[in-house]
């Protein structure tokens, strides 16, 4: 019987010895499976990171790691190709896309925009000529900490509306005088470069644009040690250093970024509407049908 000995392979020292082969194998291999997971996650969770730094949370970790460059500033030459756009052809272009689809939108031109444009040959601009409604300096609880804010009113189509954003440096100092409500602003294309960041519906029809200038305005110093002024004239004569910041506070969420989450009335409009009941301006929707209508026909004709 020596094959059921204390030696053989059916003794209980045998049995106990496979038993503990068996545990440790489970443990292994729930060992492995774990770490393959975490090294999953932890693959997917950078992608997700590096690829989406629009969210707040991404690009807080990418800014705090230093692993996102700093925005840009361009001169006229090497600011990123892209397409010019009147304020009327972005309110059809976008006035039928809905919150989904929008919401997709908006973080895709931020995200462009945190990339400084990497490779993209197709970037939103902005252009022509538009209305002060309001104007205030930025804080730093804004997303652009530090710099103006002018709610825009396209002057060819009023249920356009544009957040003009000029960022300064810290230090900048904000003329009190810059924008007044009524003066007349004029957005030109290549000197100023006015990218679209973000894309608000507004009450009754209209519609808020976000742009930033990607052209740089500040005084530069040549070789010679000569200092040229190539800062942005307001409607009020004051001078405005536009740069970009060094960092931004997505975590705020505030879009559009002028003060309210509608149309903000200029004091210009109030006194009309107090003086003359009876007189009223057009109404958004029908500059919607008028647009509507251009916009069949032109198909019609092609």
């Amino acid at each position: 019987m020596e094959f059921i000995s204390e030696h053989s392979i059916f003794s209980r020292e045998a049995r106990e010895e496979r038993e503990d082969n068996i545990g440790s194998l489970f443990l292994w291999s729930v060992a492995i499976v774990v770490l393959l997971g975490l090294n999953a996650f932890s693959w997917v969770f950078c992608m997700y990171v590096f690829g989406n730094p629009e969210v707040p949370f991404c690009y807080k970790l990418l800014t705090k790691l230093e692993k996102l460059d700093p925005i840009e500033s361009f001169d006229p030459v090497s600011a990123p190709r892209g397409k010019f756009h009147g304020a009327k052809s972005l309110y059809l272009e976008y006035f039928d896309l809905g919150s989904d689809k929008l919401n997709a939108y908006n973080g895709a031109l931020k995200r462009f925009y945190l990339k400084n444009y990497l490779e993209r040959d197709d970037v939103t601009y902005i252009s022509g000529t538009f209305t002060v409604e309001s104007s205030r300096e930025l804080r730093t609880e804004d997303v652009f900490p530090h710099g103006v804010a002018v709610r825009l009113k396209a002057e060819d189509f009023p249920a356009a509306h544009l957040d003009l954003v000029l960022p300064s440096p810290e230090d900048a100092v904000i003329p009190k005088e810059h924008f007044r409500p009524g003066d007349i602003v004029q957005i030109p294309e290549s000197a100023f470069c006015a990218a679209v960041l973000h894309v608000q519906r507004l009450d009754n029809d209209q519609i808020c644009f976000t742009a930033v200038p990607l052209v740089k305005r500040d005084d530069e110093k040549r070789e010679d040690g000569s200092v040229t002024n190539t800062r942005y004239q307001t409607p009020a004569e004051t001078l405005l250093t536009i740069i970009p910041p060094e960092k931004l506070n997505l975590e705020t969420g505030k879009w559009p970024i002028s003060d309210g989450s509608g149309l903000v009335a200029s004091p210009i409009e109030k006194d009309e509407a107090a003086d003359a009941d009876s007189e009223s301006t057009p109404a958004p929707t029908d500059e919607v049908e008028k647009a509507d209508t251009d916009k069949e026909k032109k198909k019609a004709d092609n």
